[in-house]
């Protein structure tokens, strides 16, 4: 089935409501915890199976897209875009253990994201980069101050979303490379 930008939707809508529902901050760190986990483990797979060594798929690109475990490049596009928006949240916020691996998690997923070539995602992660934008032109209206006063999480997380704008334009590139070929 085709999943793009209302899927995506769907699926930042049951996040979201999920972590309205779960009040405590132990079961919002534990769910977050287990979207990292799982953002890293399918954009590890669909970066696997981009260099060809997919053990289940072997060489085998569908038209030189990414669809790693979900079988589908629009429904990884959409699940990676969820997972990297979080991972990038998660990269301003986390502790100074989790920091580094949620970055790392954020650019693998990016990298994927941009290899799903699914429009939809990519509509979504413009969206998503217009949210964030505004929230932060919000907080930085309403405090006061400058987003960032010295070097922190934020910046991270600021430039795993420029590496995901880069990557996406990286992939457009690359598919109008292959439609010219064809």
């Amino acid at each position: 089935t085709y999943q793009g930008l209302a899927a995506t939707a769907c699926y930042v809508t049951a996040f979201a409501a999920g972590v309205l529902v779960l009040r405590g901050r132990r079961a919002r760190r534990a769910i977050l915890v287990a979207l990292l986990i799982g953002t890293a483990v399918v954009a590890a797979y669909g970066l696997v199976q981009l260099v060809g060594v997919d053990p289940l798929w072997r060489g085998y690109l569908n038209k030189g897209r990414i669809f790693s475990t979900l079988g589908q490049a629009n429904s990884l596009g959409a699940f990676l875009l969820v997972g990297t928006i979080a991972s990038a949240g998660a990269t301003a916020a986390a502790g100074r253990r989790l920091r580094p691996v949620a970055l790392v998690v954020t650019v693998a997923g990016a990298i994927a994201l941009a290899w799903t070539q699914s429009r939809g995602a990519y509509v979504g992660a413009i969206v998503a980069l217009a949210i964030v934008a505004t929230v932060a032109l919000i907080r930085i209206r309403r405090s006061g101050r400058p987003l960032v006063r010295r070097p922190t999480g934020r910046q991270a997380s600021a430039t795993a979303l420029i590496v995901l704008v880069g990557a996406v334009a990286r992939s457009e590139e690359h598919t109008s490379e292959l439609q010219s070929r064809e």
